[in-house]
């Protein structure tokens, strides 16, 4: 039994530890005070924090680099996460953090790199400019996993047709969607939308904020707030029938997936490794954005306005690819059950534990042959 410890337990962490590699034991670790903590300072929590993980035989970072003397795998959805770090607080030229985190996974005790998607490989070279054939020997793909969601929860109703919504309200592209589906509702009146975001909807554009509020919570037709997962995956998924989620920023798109795997056809937008899980005009369709430098000079994440002649495009494609499924009813359930099948086959926990198993064992088998030699 090889016992691996987790870093830190976000949402697709908590599915994976929930649904080990037979041989594999998962277990939480807890990071040790360290005179570093003084010196290495980030606003993501965990960065560069130094575990011990006594009872573990290798270590697993989903999100950020750990200092550690154990053997250690970092698992992250894009490079530019490994440097969100300053030393005392002064910001560091993106080149330097590049060359100390190179360093760092130079180490004997660092196994692999392993990212989520090939959009996130590619951010060695588009972000990191690495072309070390040394370092890339440590560089694997292997995509997140979603468990067998039970066929009754798989569920299709053509009368009435329920657009679904989740996360950032305006990172994700919510704007847009209540746009879409406020014009929507003047030609149709068998449609609804669940928002499950934070009543806060997050900008620091106050005018914004309270424009889109006043909009959603007069129309009756929407039901908005957030909700907990197992709400989510027990009530609103299998009782949604299309997912949108047109963002401006994501990482990988696990909601994207876990919609997927409801059996639901998703509308959104090329962007990153969405490609990797959505097929265009086969389990959804796909809004092109990157022609936008508001998009290409990704500092969307901090968002304070969102700019008129994008929301416009954005709304209007929104619009047009929710019509589609209200004038097209059936070909929600077969976008829909494409998408499901991609979520089984392609994102399946089969295929992931196969391939981490064989990643712990080889590499903690080379890092105590290491040891032993020397």
């Amino acid at each position: 039994m090889i016992r691996v410890g987790i870093t830190e337990l976000h949402g697709i962490a908590q599915e994976i530890m929930a649904n080990p590699p037979e041989g594999i034991e998962y277990v939480e670790v807890k990071s040790k005070k360290k005179w570093t903590d003084f010196f290495i300072r980030s606003p993501a929590k965990g960065v560069l924090n130094f575990f011990e993980g006594e009872d573990c035989d290798i270590l697993e970072a989903p999100l950020f680099p750990i200092l550690t003397n154990k053997p250690w795998i970092y698992t992250p959805a894009r490079f530019s996460g490994a440097t969100s770090f300053t030393f005392l607080g002064m910001p560091i030229p993106p080149f330097i953090k590049v060359f100390l985190v190179k360093l760092l996974f130079k180490r004997k005790n660092f196994i692999k790199l392993i990212f989520k998607s090939e959009a996130g490989a590619n951010t060695l070279k588009t972000y990191a400019k690495i072309t070390d054939e040394d370092f890339l020997k440590k560089v694997d793909i292997v995509y997140p996993c979603m468990r067998r969601v039970e066929d009754s929860l798989v569920r299709y109703n053509k009368k009435n047709i329920t657009f679904l919504f989740s996360g950032d309200f305006f990172l994700k592209g919510g704007a847009s969607v209540v746009d879409a589906f406020e014009k929507l509702q003047k030609e149709f009146n068998n449609i609804k939308l669940y928002i499950c975001s934070s009543p806060d909807l997050r900008i620091k554009n106050k005018e914004l904020r309270d424009r889109f509020f006043l909009k959603i919570s007069s129309n009756p037709d929407i039901t908005f707030g957030p909700v907990d997962r197992n709400t989510m995956l027990n009530e609103i998924l299998p009782n949604s029938d299309v997912f949108v989620s047109p963002t401006f920023q994501e990482a990988f798109g696990f909601a994207i997936l876990e919609a997927s795997a409801y059996g639901l056809p998703v509308i959104s937008t090329r962007h990153f490794a969405i490609p990797e899980i959505i097929q265009d005009n086969v389990s959804g369709f796909l809004i092109e954005t990157e022609q936008y430098s508001f998009i290409k000079n990704g500092k969307v994440c901090i968002l304070k306005d969102i700019p008129e002649d994008f929301h416009n495009y954005l709304t209007n494609e929104v619009y047009f690819k929710m019509k589609y499924f209200i004038e097209n009813p059936e070909q929600i359930e077969i976008m829909g059950r494409s998408g499901l099948s991609i979520a089984r086959e392609k994102f399946s926990f089969e295929k992931r534990n196969q391939k981490m198993k064989s990643i712990y064992e080889k590499g903690l088998e080379d890092f105590l042959g290491h040891n032993r030699l020397t």
